[in-house]
């Protein structure tokens, strides 16, 4: 199983997002191949970003997203995605000061308990997080993952995380698809949609993304324990 790994807001934010989507390596090319007739059908080569989004883009980022949905009614791929109040941090106290490891340990923590915990007995993985400068290098959290699944809670001691890597998102329209869809969820969470100067485009985004994720859903709602296609998770500090 590969994952494909993504942030929202991360800066000068409230509220960080972090989501991925994972997708078995035998669909790879299928979906692969029908986001590029996306982009053929609008001409676009250019990198997909929440941050990028223009009116003229609109129809485009709306059938690139709808690519996701199509291939997760089927159960092709399903999303992960988590929000965390940046308030709770307390970097001196638990990072040393340093704010890029503590966002490490969120992504840590969304690979281990919505990934690793229900997917481990039966796949492998590997994970490409998107490109970003910084000291601590993906693969140091592979044999912390590994050894964290060994827990009698969950008792899975096949080592699943198998690589934990950079992606260059340029080079990527699986990591350009989860920015999209966890974009939504760090515009949602900080009400970017309610700002006297939001931009009614990617609010339009942010609502058709909302739809398709629930109409999806056989749970109808995004943040059940059960909930199995487009899960968001509100991560809290104990």
């Amino acid at each position: 199983m590969n994952i494909y790994c993504d942030e929202s807001c991360k800066d000068a934010h409230r509220y960080m997002a972090i989501g991925a989507l994972c997708i078995e390596d035998s669909d790879m090319a299928e979906v692969q191949a029908a986001l590029q007739v996306v982009r053929d059908q609008y001409k676009r080569a250019s990198e997909v970003k929440w941050t990028k989004l223009r009116p003229s883009l609109l129809p485009f980022y709306k059938e690139f997203v709808d690519v996701f949905f199509d291939y997760s009614a089927k159960d092709v791929m399903h999303f992960r995605g988590m929000y965390v109040d940046t308030r709770t941090f307390r970097h001196r106290e638990y990072n040393g000061g340093d704010h890029d490891l503590g966002f490490s340990k969120m992504i840590f923590q969304l690979l281990l308990h919505k990934f690793g915990r229900h997917y481990g007995k039966t796949y492998k993985f590997h994970v490409y997080l998107d490109s970003r400068c910084t000291r601590h290098q993906p693969e140091e959290m592979r044999p912390m993952l590994n050894a964290k699944l060994r827990d009698p809670r969950w008792n899975i001691d096949t080592d699943p995380f198998r690589r934990v890597t950079f992606q260059d998102s340029e080079k990527s329209d699986l990591v350009q698809l989860a920015d999209l869809l966890t974009g939504s969820i760090g515009a949602t969470k900080n009400g970017h949609h309610k700002l006297p100067n939001a931009a009614e485009y990617k609010n339009a985004l942010r609502e058709h993304i909302i739809k398709r994720a629930i109409e999806n859903e056989p749970t109808g709602r995004l943040n059940w324990i059960s909930t199995k296609r487009f899960y968001v998770w509100k991560f809290q500090f104990t």
